[in-house]
């Protein structure tokens, strides 16, 4: 509802009216607010369905130009933590040194600090969160704020309130996370720590493992602690994460995301491009055969192109397959649909090109360790594979099921303004939605 209150203030007001901050209010809906709040619940949702399907979000322009500041700093960040490597961090020479394995292995690095300080793909209007755009670190150094635990009632660790000691251990883990992005070089020993207290934080509070994207960034930090085989390692992890979120879309209702997520893409916003994603707006909101057409092809891209990389050694097949690749990447990142997860979006296409265009000759199917080896089928099939068949004992982001839809979930019932309540017992960090 305090969306809609944004977007009502703005109603009827000339655009050469509008003061500079007033650009950054949401569109308004094609209704008067307050006679929609009189309506059946029915009709209430109906309209605001009509209404994204040509509004998508409402989202400003200048957030947009936001979220590419917020990549342009994401991309500069890294080359800063590079630029402690001699020859490395320039971006005006970043042809001669992008692919050098310690780039790559601060790419993922920095990319778990990002996500588990909060400023990754939850973060930002674009998820709801305004006052304060992030939250992250601010609720995970704040004592006494809610957490889930693993293991509930286990001393020490299964307490549902952030201690002092959560607050240290998570301190620590960003600490030596960082102090591995300023090396000049990376070790085990270096990388050791990270390995340690992630699982240690996941089994006080399983929101910071989840958020830090473990699913992704841990396993291919535990690839970083075999040298001989951290390459063919990554390879397969990169594979993993496409062929499952390719097989997640598996599913009856995934036509309908990809309408519902391009109705908010600033690209569709040209003439009636929006109205052409579904069957017959606005009495039928169904998606059209163009959203399926849309839907199935990015399927069966995801799950085609990676195949390809993982069996090309080089030349011009690989170089079809990275095209395909980046231009698969560049429509996601194009429709900067909520949850916006751009960041893992340029990491996905920049290791893309590492491990599969520059280390093209590096046989992924040479890995010798068996450990690893059986590390990658725990963490990449057996996992996902419990996952999806016991989709409520298991997260959606380890289990890979990005766009599955049969996540678990909760619905939380308030008479009134019982849900004030809250406010009285609950330490926040940020207004409560």
């Amino acid at each position: 509802m305090r969306l809609h209150r944004s977007r009502a203030v703005t109603a009827g007001t000339r655009i050469d009216s509008i003061p500079p901050m007033a650009l950054l209010n949401p569109v308004p809906p094609p209704y008067d607010v307050r006679e929609w709040q009189k309506k059946p619940f029915a009709e209430r949702v109906k309209m605001v369905c009509q209404s994204w399907a040509l509004q998508g979000y409402g989202t400003p322009w200048p957030i947009y130009i936001v979220y590419l500041m917020k990549i342009g700093f994401y991309v500069w960040m890294w080359s800063f933590f590079c630029s402690f490597t001699e020859g490395l961090g320039n971006l005006g020479s970043f042809s001669t040194w992008y692919f050098e394995p310690i780039a790559f292995q601060k790419a993922v690095l920095w990319s778990m600090a990002f996500e588990g300080l909060g400023l990754g793909c939850g973060s930002g209007p674009l998820t709801g969160r305004y006052k304060p755009p992030f939250g992250g670190a601010l609720y995970f150094c704040t004592p006494g704020t809610i957490k889930v635990p693993l293991f509930p009632g286990l001393p020490i660790l299964g307490r549902d309130q952030r201690s002092l000691f959560d607050v240290l251990l998570y301190v620590a883990h960003m600490g030596f996370l960082f102090r591995a992005l300023i090396a000049p070089e990376l070790s085990a020993e270096l990388l050791a720590p990270t390995l340690i207290l992630l699982p240690l934080l996941g089994i006080t509070d399983k929101t910071i493992f989840l958020a830090s994207r473990a699913e992704h960034y841990y396993t291919a930090l535990v690839c970083f602690m075999f040298a001989g085989d951290w390459l063919t390692g990554s390879k397969f992890v990169w594979v993993g994460i496409w062929m499952w979120a390719a097989t997640s879309k598996l599913n009856h209702h995934f036509p309908s995301v990809v309408a519902v997520m391009q109705s908010n893409s600033p690209l569709t916003q040209i003439g009636s491009l929006r109205k052409l994603l579904y069957r017959s707006y606005p009495d039928d909101l169904r998606p059209s055969r163009l959203a399926h057409v849309m839907a199935h092809a990015g399927t069966a891209v995801e799950y085609a192109f990676p195949v390809v990389l993982l069996l090309s050694d080089g030349g011009t097949t690989t170089t079809v397959a990275l095209v395909v690749m980046l231009g698969f990447h560049t429509f996601i990142t194009s429709s900067i649909p909520m949850g916006v997860p751009i960041e893992w979006n340029v990491l996905m296409v920049y290791g893309g090109f590492v491990l599969f265009g520059h280390y093209a000759d590096v046989n992924a199917f040479a890995i010798g360790s068996p450990l690893l080896i059986a590390y990658l089928a725990f963490a990449l099939v057996a996992v996902p594979l419990f996952g999806n068949f016991v989709p409520s004992r298991a997260s959606f982001l380890c289990s890979m099921r990005y766009y599955a839809g049969n996540w678990a979930y909760s619905v939380w019932l308030f008479k009134g303004d019982a849900s004030k309540k809250l406010d009285d017992c609950l330490l926040y960090t940020s207004p409560s939605p």
